[in-house]
């Protein structure tokens, strides 16, 4: 028989069959395997418990870390607010504030302008609007109990 003619080379159609069932089946359980350990290792990794029990002292430093942070960036948000309303600093500010009104006094006690009340009359009406349409819906909306004879 020829063997190019049937294009088998080396054994029957049924033999490499074979063989390649048993091939898949074999990477089938390697991959079963390698996914069981892998769900193992996820599963250890997530354990918060048994991370705690096999890096206490690491986990510990990180904590501690945290907390000094946290209480450093509260204690200088203290600081500076302590240090604002000491009277030095006070004065400060005022001597600031005094030394920008005698450099601009027309900039102190301003006038809106037209075009900025405008805008502001018109968001108020706006707005005044909106809440009486929604104020409007939300009573006719509720079911209306009949009238007592």
């Amino acid at each position: 028989m020829d063997t190019r003619a049937t294009g088998v080379n080396g054994g029957s159609g049924n033999e490499k069959a074979e063989a390649l069932q048993r091939d898949i089946d074999r990477l089938r359980g390697e991959l079963a395997n390698t996914v069981g350990e892998l769900d193992r290792r996820r599963h250890d990794l997530l354990d918060v418990r048994a991370q705690l029990r096999r890096h206490p002292l690491p986990i510990a430093l990180v904590a501690v870390a945290l907390l000094a942070v946290a209480g450093g960036g509260i204690a200088l948000g203290l600081m500076r607010r302590r240090r604002k309303q000491r009277l030095g600093a006070r004065l400060e500010r005022l001597q600031e504030a005094l030394g920008r009104m005698v450099a601009k006094p027309n900039r102190v006690a301003t006038d809106q302008g037209v075009g900025r009340k405008i805008v502001a009359a018109a968001g108020a009406a706006a707005a005044s609007l909106t809440a009486k349409k929604l104020v409007g819906r939300a009573f006719r909306q509720q079911p209306k109990e009949p009238a007592a004879t």
